[in-house]
């Protein structure tokens, strides 16, 4: 089941999860760069770096990426890292 890291704390919580469980992590482009995203590869993490920043996401934006992370992994139940209040 794919996360969606919102803040360097949610990824860093990610990361160390996906070691042992295989999660497929997902992240916006402002926590993390894309140097730091293949170094990770690299060691067997499915992490994926978005085009766009989710620090501000909107409700529309929120929304565009769980249909993207959907469409990449049908059927399954998406975590998203809560970072306060806002999104819903």
């Amino acid at each position: 089941m794919p996360f969606l890291a919102l803040t360097p704390g949610g990824l860093a919580a990610a990361l160390d999860d996906a070691a042992k469980t295989n999660t497929a992590i997902w992240c916006g482009n402002d926590i993390l760069s894309a140097s730091d995203v293949d170094a990770h590869v690299e060691r067997g993490v499915r992490l994926t770096r978005l085009a766009y920043p989710l620090t501000r996401a909107t409700r529309e934006m929120m929304i565009r990426t769980l249909a993207t992370i959907e469409r990449r992994h049908p059927g399954e139940p998406i975590w998203v890292e809560s970072a306060g209040r806002g999104y819903y």
